[in-house]
């Protein structure tokens, strides 16, 4: 009786394994993010243009009113959208019905990040950097990018290599700076 409900056993765990082996499923497949609950683009029309350095142009929709300004070596907490000129979104902080701030690091959102996952390490651009000096607490603003401030210069093989030649467009809303 033994034997034979230990040849059972065998047989369902040999059934079990190949079914189980059988999935089809990369477990290394990164899921890209749903865009269902991010805000519409912001207007910038009737907005007076900024340029802040060439290839980076600023659009200010609300004044921030606190003294505290974002320097290169603060943390950033920012509701933060990035669109191509076109209206692509390639990343949000609404992604995936998420309403929580984004924290940027000043010191690395100005480098490109080898960056293989859907997280706000792929709006790093110089462009962004440029763009964030100077923002106070509660700004928002719209920060047009140019290639060449933006992903032109990424490495081949990362998400936003696809993007290289495209204008980018930032809306971010600052939410707290945590000063170094």
């Amino acid at each position: 009786m033994f034997k034979v409900f230990s040849k059972s056993l065998a047989i369902l765990l040999s059934l079990f394994l190949v079914i189980v082996s059988c999935n089809t499923n990369d477990p290394f497949e990164i899921t890209p993010p749903t865009f269902d609950s991010v805000p519409a683009e912001t207007s910038i029309a009737g907005i007076s243009p900024i340029q802040i350095e060439e290839g980076v142009t600023a659009y200010i929709h609300e004044e921030g009113s606190d003294d505290f300004f974002v320097t290169v070596l603060d943390e950033v907490q920012a509701y933060i959208t990035l669109r191509t000129e076109d209206g692509e979104i390639i990343f949000s902080s609404f992604q995936n019905n998420q309403e929580d701030p984004s924290t940027i690091s000043m010191q690395f959102a100005g480098e490109y990040q080898n960056d293989f996952t859907y997280s706000v390490a792929q709006t790093f651009t110089p462009g962004l950097k440029i763009g964030l000096k100077g923002m106070n607490l509660g700004e928002f603003r719209t920060i047009v990018v140019a290639p060449e401030k933006g992903y032109l210069n990424v490495p081949t093989g990362t998400l936003t290599s696809q993007y290289r030649d495209d204008t980018l467009v930032y809306e971010i809303r600052i939410s707290r700076i945590f000063p170094d």
